[in-house]
């Protein structure tokens, strides 16, 4: 279940000082290239670049817009998909009472571990993500054969399929969000391709300055941290176990607070 990607190895700071450094020596790179057709032809060709600069920049803007309000949609799909996991728990449990004893206390008891799990999910490390999944996996392999076996009798009380409904449904959601929130992002390509029309268009701007004869270092260096900021946000929002946008946790943290009373 767990597929990090390549980039994910690469820590969010990380991206970012990586975008700020990039941006920049593409701009200088593209400076001294453009200072250096000026001085072999003039500065006749500086309009045909300038003419270039606001397409190419306005392309680079579309596309990072565009990975926005993917990474946008999917954090929101992933909250929502958590506020239906803490609901169907919650069913799971009041209904775990319609159900005889031993398996009531059992699946009780059982239901209160797999909350603990979540909620201390969000504090562990991704290395750790493995090992809580895992013990989240054999919480719900031994609550099936539980409700499996109120269908012993011929006849199935209707709150003993009320109960069965609420454990499928928490099952089917723990899949569903592990799925969202591991598989389901920004494909890879899609940010190469960001990094690669960063470079691309920073050096037709250095390359614009050049052929001007003109250095805007203040310009460099806010063109420099304004997409390095947007891209480093992309990234964040993409990430659902890193980061510092993540999904509020305040609803498991009240079921367990509910469960533990």
């Amino acid at each position: 279940m767990i597929d990090r990607f390549a980039l994910d190895r690469i820590p969010l700071w990380g991206i970012f000082i990586l975008m700020v450094f990039t941006i920049l020596i593409s701009i200088r790179a593209g400076y001294f290239w453009g200072a250096r057709v000026r001085r072999d032809s003039g500065a006749e060709k500086a309009g045909v670049v300038g003419s270039v600069v606001p397409a190419i920049l306005g392309l680079l803007a579309f596309i990072i817009a565009f990975c926005f309000n993917l990474a946008t949609v999917t954090f929101n799909d992933r909250k929502q998909l958590m506020l239906k996991e803490v609901n169907s728990i919650q069913t799971t449990y009041l209904r775990a009472g319609l159900i005889p004893e031993p398996q009531r206390s059992r699946v009780r008891e059982l239901l209160k571990e797999y909350v603990d799990l979540r909620v201390e999910l969000r504090r562990q490390s991704p290395a750790r993500l493995k090992e809580f999944l895992s013990r989240a996996e054999e919480i719900q392999k031994e609550l099936w054969p539980l409700a499996a076996s109120l269908t012993e009798t011929d006849k199935i009380p209707v709150t003993y399929a009320l109960f069965i409904n609420s454990l499928n449904e928490m099952i089917d959601l723990q899949t569903s969000r592990l799925t969202a929130a591991l598989q389901f992002r920004i494909p890879e390509i899609v940010l190469i391709v960001i990094y690669f029309l960063s470079v691309v268009s920073m050096l037709v701007v250095g390359c614009f300055f050049g052929l001007s004869g003109t250095r805007y270092r203040l310009v460099n260096l806010t063109l420099a941290l304004t997409f390095s900021s947007v891209i480093w946000l992309i990234a964040d929002l993409d990430r659902a176990a890193q980061g510092t946008i993540l999904i509020p946790g305040g609803p498991m943290l009240e079921l367990q607070q509910k469960l533990g009373k």
